[in-house]
């Protein structure tokens, strides 16, 4: 049997967001276009979540807006992935140009309740609704469990 890893950088969401500095997304931008440069295949590049509680991820439309200009159309292989917390975020991210929009689950209420103020039976209903409703919109889209 053939075993594969798929490795996703997560550098230009996870790792930024965590960061004192707010980069600009011009800047957000190149970084994730050098990670694909240096051989990443699959980037969480953004996250559309609302500035006021991550100003790190503000602008995210403008991030991808620039992908989309220097990367063109789609390319095979590579996926550019959007994070939401939320269907407002899901909403945001159809409107660009995320190869994937992968939805954060907490995997305890309580990381959810303080992460989104939603226990985790409240964030698979969510889940359920984003899937449901969006089922046609075309884009990739997965759970992500976090602690």
């Amino acid at each position: 049997m053939s075993r594969k890893i798929t490795i996703v950088e997560v550098g230009p969401r996870d790792g930024l967001q965590n960061e004192k500095a707010v980069l600009a997304p011009a800047v957000r931008a190149d970084f994730v276009t050098r990670l694909e440069a240096a051989g990443a295949r699959r980037i969480e590049a953004v996250s559309f979540v609302h500035p006021k509680y991550v100003p790190q991820m503000a602008g995210a439309e403008e991030v991808m807006a620039a992908l989309s200009g220097e990367g063109g159309p789609r390319v095979e292989g590579r996926s550019r992935i959007g994070l939401v917390l939320n269907g407002k975020g899901y909403d945001r991210a159809l409107g660009t140009a995320v190869d994937e929009v992968n939805v954060a689950m907490s995997a305890t209420d309580g990381f959810g309740l303080k992460n989104q103020g939603l226990t985790v039976n409240q964030q698979v209903e969510m889940l359920a609704g984003i899937l449901a409703g969006r089922a046609n919109a075309g884009s990739a889209s997965g759970a992500a469990p976090s602690l």
